[in-house]
């Protein structure tokens, strides 16, 4: 590993050998020309990149990310900027990325152009809010037999969105980590055990690791009351088979109470197959 200190950056290509770059607080004025000149680096298996400021051509910087030949590992924090560029679809070159993590929330017109550049993805962790997703039904250009290791976070986005995400494109995971918030008028689906096991039953046949962490907030003890009744059902004979329990707490405010539902032991079904993987 290197510590680049800018402005001095031909330095970096005396390591041609390099396979591992953090570029930490880059300005984002900086970020397109350094990533044009780290295609000479044939070793880069490994980069993470976080700005200090936005990002305007954000497109532009992934399809840069996606050309670097050797790229396994890649890790991007972005500061948030609202975009209406839709990435276009790639057709004839693609990146050789197995393993991503978006920590900066993006935008749905960018979901199927973004992962049409990484078909040899095995795990993959993605960021969405409520601005950013609106109902899309476009199909993801995409399947991805290789991915195994999911994790989505979820922010005041429909509890339909994240069903359209499982059946139309990680249908085969066996990972499955899932973060969510949501209030008092949001999509209060997302606490529906039921819906879960549908879901998993229908669409997620390789499912081993389920672990979520739901943070409500409710503004009314007849709210609550609701949300204590959803979690209840995740006691279930469903759930007790496959040895995924779970747990909450309440904090109260006079302003409402904030409840955090999540995953307790999300591994112990996965000792049950573990003698065949």
């Amino acid at each position: 590993m290197y510590a680049l200190v800018l402005p001095s950056i031909d330095k970096l290509f005396e390591f041609d050998r390099l396979e591992t770059l953090v570029l930490d607080h880059i300005e984002s004025e900086c970020l397109e020309s350094l990533l044009t000149q780290l295609s000479a680096l044939s070793r880069l298996s490994s980069l993470a990149i976080t700005t200090v400021d936005e990002v305007p051509n954000q497109n532009s910087i992934y399809q840069q990310i996606f050309h670097l030949p050797s790229l396994k590992y890649c890790k991007l924090s972005f500061l948030r900027r609202s975009t209406s560029e839709i990435l276009p679809i790639a057709t004839d070159e693609y990146s050789p990325i197995e393993h991503l993590i978006i920590t900066h929330s993006i935008d749905v017109h960018q979901f199927g152009g973004l992962l049409s550049y990484v078909p040899q993805l095995r795990r993959l962790s993605l960021y969405f809010q409520q601005y950013t997703w609106q109902t899309w039904t476009q199909r993801c250009p995409v399947v991805f037999h290789q991915l195994t290791h999911l994790h989505l976070q979820l922010d005041f986005v429909r509890s339909d969105a994240l069903e359209w995400i499982i059946r139309e494109v990680f249908s085969m995971v066996e990972v499955f980590h899932l973060t969510s918030k949501f209030g008092p008028m949001s999509d209060q689906a997302y606490m529906s055990a039921k819906r879960y096991e549908q879901l998993i039953t229908t669409h997620m046949p390789n499912l081993r690791i389920f672990d979520v962490q739901f943070d409500v907030f409710q503004n009314s003890s007849s709210n609550l009351s609701s949300t204590e009744n959803e979690m209840n059902q995740f006691s279930s004979s469903f759930w007790i088979a496959r040895q995924w329990f779970f747990s909450n707490q309440v904090f109260w405010s006079k302003h409402g109470q904030r409840v955090l539902f999540y995953s307790t032991n999300p591994y112990r079904y996965a000792s049950i197959d573990c003698s065949s993987r």
